[in-house]
């Protein structure tokens, strides 16, 4: 019966130990994927903090785009009005030498 208890405490002992190990074990890879959890959130928020900036940055530029468009339709309009009054001033005043010119050929073959 001695035996029997001295094996049964041998065998309790093995699995006791085996439980320690395992649970060492698992202690372990629980505290590397708390570590690796971790860098993996330091990492998330560095490239959040990146693409805010980005965002922020491509905001202002939008902005700035926006403004430069809108200076450069202005400019053209303005341009487009200028070229136009320009070439209404140039049909009157060929109209006014179209005319002149007739008179003087009226004049002249009279």
């Amino acid at each position: 019966m001695r035996r029997l208890f001295q094996a049964e405490n041998l065998s309790l002992k093995e699995e006791k130990l085996r439980l320690e190990c395992e649970s060492d074990d698992l202690a372990r890879d629980l505290v590397m994927s708390k570590i690796e959890l971790r860098r993996n959130l330091d990492a998330a928020e560095d490239n959040i903090e990146c693409l805010q900036n980005q965002v922020e940055n491509l905001g202002r530029l939008c902005k700035d785009l926006q403004d430069d468009n809108r200076r450069l339709l202005d400019e053209s309009e303005r341009i487009c009005s200028d070229i136009s009054t320009r070439l209404e001033d140039q049909r009157k005043s060929a109209e006014e030498e179209k005319n002149a010119f007739m008179v003087c050929s009226f004049v002249v073959l009279s």
